[in-house]
């Protein structure tokens, strides 16, 4: 409940023209619940009773600040739709603005707030904010990784590919090949990833290996193609195959890879083809689909 704050024009103009330039510069303009139960002249102090029955005197060692003085009357026409707060502040304002920073104390809505209560109070939002927005980070980065198709492994994390995932890796393969791009190609492996065509029993181990096995710097001294034929993969396993035409010079294959994926990178890439002058529809021949 609102109670009326009483005030005696002929010896108060100075302290409510006082309040009034004060809370232009604060801006606080939320409702507050307390009571004034004796606005005396100034210099004998001002006691007001929160809500919990307190009471505390206003004027002594703090300058007070009332915002809002609506419900008095006494001779004082009504300023309508205004409401009142208060701001204990430990200097005057008026005898330097800077003063209207050094709050002492605050009553909203009828509670008493002390400037160790704020302090704890900001020092907690501060916290939810900081937790708010290292969550959006963490939003942004997944949306952003969503959105790049990128194959490099810390973009990856520990996720299981979709088969429409799977078929975007296998495609920046052959992607990367296609345009020289040695890079792009070796970054869909893992840094110690085993690439092997059986039945030749050597192999090639890791990533930066297979960077300049695809060209490395310098790129090869022709351009590869790679297309594919057809692509599968077991979700569950995380294992995949791949059919497909490969052409580098004056050699060219059909064949089969089969790949095994960890945290959505090539770890393992076994490939058998048989070499062929033939185009693809002439080698499948009548088994074609």
């Amino acid at each position: 409940m609102r109670l009326p704050l009483d005030f005696n024009p002929p010896h108060n103009r100075q302290r409510l023209a006082m309040m009034l330039a004060v809370s232009l510069f604060l801006g606080w303009f939320v409702p507050l619940t307390f009571r004034v139960t004796n606005g005396q002249e100034r210099g004998q102090g001002v006691k007001i009773k929160v809500e919990n029955g307190r009471v505390f005197d206003l004027y002594d060692e703090s300058h007070a600040l009332v915002i809002g003085v609506s419900d008095y009357n006494n001779g004082w026409r009504k300023l309508a739709g205004v409401v009142a707060d208060v701001a204990l502040l430990d200097a005057n304002p008026l005898e330097k603005i800077e003063n209207k920073r050094r709050i002492a104390a605050v009553i909203v809505n009828g509670r008493f707030l002390s400037k160790d209560t704020l302090q704890r109070k900001l020092i907690v939002e501060r916290k939810n904010i900081l937790r708010i927005s290292q969550g959006m980070l963490t939003l942004l980065s997944l949306a952003a990784i969503l959105a790049s198709g990128s194959c490099d492994r810390g973009e990856q994390g520990n996720w299981l590919l979709t088969t429409a995932r799977f078929e975007q890796l296998m495609q920046t393969i052959s992607d990367g090949w296609n345009e020289g791009n040695a890079q792009k190609a070796a970054n869909c492996f893992t840094e110690d990833a085993i690439y092997s065509a059986p039945p030749d029993p050597k192999f090639k181990r890791g990533r930066t290996t297979l960077y300049e096995f695809f060209g490395g710097d310098k790129g090869r001294e022709a351009p590869m193609r790679m297309v594919w034929r057809h692509l599968g993969f077991n979700e569950r396993s995380q294992i995949g195959f791949g059919e497909y035409t490969f052409q580098y010079k004056e050699y060219q294959a059909h064949g089969v890879v089969v790949v095994r994926l960890h945290r959505g990178l090539i770890k393992n890439w076994r490939e058998y083809e048989q070499p062929s002058n033939l185009n693809w529809e002439e080698f499948v021949g009548e088994n074609k689909f």
